[in-house]
Order: structure tokens, then C-alpha cells, then sequence
């Protein structure tokens, strides 16, 4: 049976560090009061490695034996260590990504070059190469696990057809992000490149309202379905920003940002930044309800094209 170790933490898009666009959401109480915690860098590649990290009660340590380890063992390898968080647009827990192959320790361990930033302890490491990050919008693989526990093992909890299930997804993730490594020359490069982009458009627009005389307010880890509310006098908008490196042909909405959009109508306002990553200048458009069109502030009309999923699960 292969060894598989859940690890619950903190929800973000990237985890290659906490960033004012990256911030950890849920996993806890330390988390939620500080806006950090030690998984922000799971994803991090730190001279060719990944090292993982989920929040242990004091004094606790994992239990390796029932991955193989024997007494004296103080680490077990070649375990998938899979990260589980909790979606908070929609409460459901899915699998945020997995290390293939890793080193487990029985004891959280110490990086004392502190490439880690202020988050130097770790459980797990495996080679960058061999972590394996799923993007937010294809976290579809939802789990239940043990109640409340952060780090629990799949032989207690999965029964055989859910294992079966659950490597047949591991593989598949494994096998398109390979690649995508491939075909796209660099698979960090375009993560970091998408970052840079969506915090380059956010402060860009920002900075655009402020200009204005706007009062500009950050709640996008509110959940809210929007970014920014910028207030002037009495007139108020709800600001979604997007990020694009190139031109603008298309974006896409969330559920949730698509649903205030039509029902905040013309107070809402997608703002999409531009030709980030070409070296020329930012070009900014302001979509909108102009009564009931879609517009851009230059007048070109929209078109939605709505994308409808579905979950099924067990009665």
C-alpha cells in the first residue's frame, strides 16, 4: 500500500511566501489572529527543495511507524504528503496540492540558513521538482478526513476504493503539471509571473482611484466577491481587480464575483490591468453595466459566457 499522509493547512494561492496578495486563510486560530503561519513557504523552492509544513499541538509528534518507520526511526521516505485546506468561498475542503515521494520526520525540523523566513520549522521536504501545486481554480478533489486533526494518515481513514480513487487523481495532477513544466520552460516562472502581475494590478489600480480622490479600501480576503470599495462623497463602487501580463481578450469571474456583479450592476466595477509583463505601459479598463450592457469605459461592448459546474456526492 503506498504511504499517503494528509496535512490540513491554511488556504493561499501560491505558498511561496506571505505576500499582501497571499495571505493564509482558515486552519486555525493562530492563523486567522496573525495572518501568517508556517505553511505560507510549502511551495518555496529553497535550492531545489520544498520543505512542508502543517501546525502540530505541542509536544506531538507524528507517527511514522504506521508509514513503515521503525522505533528508532526519526524520518520515514518516499511518502506522498498531501495538503488538504478548507476553500473559503465555499467552505469545502479539497486538496491544495502534494509532495511526491517526501521525507517525513517523527519531529518537526529546524532550517538554520532561514531562507524560510520567519518560518524556519518544517515536517517534510521532497525536491522542488517533486512538489506539485494545484491552482486555485483546479482545486476540485474535495476530502473528509479525521474531525479536526491537521496531519492524519490515509490507511486509517480511506477505505481501498478511495485510495485507488485518490492515486488515480495523484497521478493525473502529477502527469499535466509535468507537462505544462515542459511546454511552458518554467513552471515557477509563471507562477511567480502571475503573482507579480495580480500585485502589480492591484496597487496599480489603487493608486488610479487614490488619484481621484477616492477613498480606497482593502477587503479582498473578505470574501466579499470584490477587492477594493472605493468611496468619493456619496458615490461608492465595488473594484475587482485582474492582473493580465499580456492583452486583454478575456478573464474570468468567480461564482461569487460574477453573482455581485449582476446584482451591484453599475456601482460594480472589473478593473483589468494590462500589458504587465510586456515593458510597455499599463493599460487600464473599467468594466461595467451601462443599463443592461456590459461595457468597457471606452464603450466596447462585453460578451459573458457563463461556465457552469457541479459537485455530486454520496446521499
Amino acid at each position: 500500500m503506498s504511504k499517503i499522509i494528509f496535512m490540513r493547512i491554511a488556504w493561499m494561492k501560491f505558498y511561496k511566501g506571505n505576500t499582501k496578495q497571499d495571505k493564509p486563510i482558515g486552519a486555525g486560530a493562530y492563523v486567522q489572529e496573525n495572518e501568517d503561519g508556517g505553511e505560507v513557504c510549502n511551495f518555496l523552492d529553497i535550492n531545489g527543495l520544498c520543505y512542508g509544513y502543517a501546525r502540530m499541538p505541542p509536544g506531538r509528534n507524528i507517527d511514522i511507524k504506521r508509514e513503515g518507520a521503525s522505533p528508532f526511526d526519526t524520518s520515514v521516505n518516499d511518502v506522498d504528503v498531501i495538503f488538504i485546506a478548507t476553500n473559503p468561498k465555499d467552505g469545502g475542503q479539497y486538496i491544495v496540492g502534494f509532495y511526491n515521494n517526501a521525507i517525513v520526520y517523527k519531529k518537526p525540523q529546524t532550517i538554520k540558513n532561514k531562507k524560510r523566513g520567519n518560518h524556519n520549522n518544517y515536517v517534510c521536504l521532497c525536491p522542488s521538482k517533486s512538489a506539485f501545486l494545484v491552482s486555485e481554480k483546479d482545486r476540485v478533489y474535495d476530502i473528509t478526513g479525521a474531525g479536526q486533526a491537521n496531519i492524519w494518515h490515509a490507511s486509517e481513514y480511506l477505505t481501498n476504493t478511495e485510495l485507488r480513487r485518490l492515486t488515480t487523481y495523484l497521478l493525473k495532477v502529477k502527469g499535466s503539471l509535468q507537462t505544462a513544466r515542459k511546454s511552458s520552460g518554467s513552471f515557477n516562472s509563471n507562477i511567480k509571473a502571475n503573482a507579480e502581475a495580480e500585485m502589480k494590478a492591484m496597487e496599480y489600480v489603487k493608486q488610479y482611484f487614490e488619484s481621484n480622490e477616492f477613498k480606497v479600501i482593502d477587503i479582498h480576503k473578505d470574501n466579499l466577491g470584490w477587492d477594493f470599495t472605493a468611496i468619493k462623497n456619496t458615490v461608492e463602487y465595488q473594484l475587482e481587480v485582474k492582473g493580465l501580463s499580456g492583452n486583454f481578450t478575456s478573464i474570468d469571474l468567480t461564482p461569487n464575483e460574477f453573482d455581485k456583479m449582476e446584482n451591484k450592476k453599475s456601482t460594480y466595477l472589473v478593473c483589468i490591468v494590462s500589458n504587465l509583463g510586456t515593458g510597455e505601459a499599463p493599460k487600464l479598463d473599467l468594466i461595467s453595466y451601462y443599463g443592461s450592457t456590459l461595457k468597457s469605459d471606452s464603450g466596447i461592448e462585453m460578451k459573458i459566457t457563463k461556465i457552469i459546474g457541479a459537485r455530486i456526492s454520496r446521499k
